[in-house]
């Protein structure tokens, strides 16, 4: 008996594991019923050791530069953000009297 190949992702394949059926008290996924009908292939299965060589591949002198640069000037922003929030905090002159909006107490 031949099967069929059907190609997924990875991605595919592992969204069908989380639907299961009970069959005679068993819990089988759509994954276990595919297996008995086809043969698949996962089309972008990669190794642990090929996964680490694609994310180190990606790092190079250039790029983890800029991205030092890009997290400083974000720090930057950050620190001049609550500069400005300290000062606004702690300056009571800034602040506006709305109690003419309330009205007074009546004893």
């Amino acid at each position: 008996m031949t099967l069929y190949t059907k190609y997924y992702t990875v991605k595919q394949w592992g969204k069908l594991d989380k639907y299961a059926e009970k069959i005679n008290g068993e819990e089988i996924t759509w994954q276990q019923k595919i297996l008995e009908k086809y043969q698949v292939i996962l089309t972008d299965h990669q190794t642990k050791s090929e996964k680490i060589k694609g994310i180190l591949s990606k790092f190079n002198g250039k790029n983890l530069d800029r991205a030092i640069n890009g997290f400083k000037k974000g720090a930057d922003k950050m620190d001049a953000v609550f500069k400005t929030w300290d000062k606004m905090k702690g300056n009571k002159k800034n602040k506006v009297d709305y109690s003419f909006l309330v009205g007074k107490k009546v004893l």
